[in-house]
């Protein structure tokens, strides 16, 4: 049985520059759990964000990572609100089940209601204990080329 234990008194915070370390922590929380997107993340993370094309908030409590939301915001036409993405979700496996993730996610929810999105969705929920997870966030099934989404009430 996974221990899980109390989750640290952090705050969640919109990165806008990933350092080398910060790029480290979160290869590393995402490496205890999924190592293939570890290593997208270590490849690409970076520069999507430093270039400001994605978005990253962060969870950290006394200059510790517990865990990291990536995601980015496009238009399919000129005019259209921008349809909002999560790239990657991870917590840190000892902190799970403590509400980082939930928080993570809302920040995320928050900044996109404020760039005019209309809905956000997650592609894809790889695992069951995902899919809860985003389940209990309020996102559903939707079409074929999207497994969660959820509307913002826009």
């Amino acid at each position: 049985m996974k221990r899980i234990f109390a989750r640290p008194r952090g705050a969640v915070s919109q990165v806008f520059y990933v350092s080398e370390s910060l790029l480290m922590d979160c290869y590393y929380i995402a490496n205890q759990s999924r190592p293939n997107n570890a290593e997208a993340i270590y490849s690409s993370m970076a520069q999507e964000v430093n270039d400001g094309n994605h978005i990253l908030f962060a969870y950290k409590a006394n200059d510790y990572l517990y865990g990291f939301v990536k995601g980015h915001l496009s238009r399919k036409y000129l005019g259209a609100a921008p349809e909002a993405k999560i790239d990657w979700l991870f917590v840190e496996p000892g902190c799970q089940r403590g509400g980082i993730g939930t928080q993570l996610v809302a920040a995320y929810e928050q900044y996109c209601i404020q760039m005019g999105a209309g809905r956000v969705s997650v592609q894809p929920a790889p695992t069951i204990q995902a899919k809860n997870f985003y389940a209990k966030c309020g996102y559903a099934p939707a079409e074929v080329s999207c497994l969660y989404v959820k509307n913002l009430g826009r």
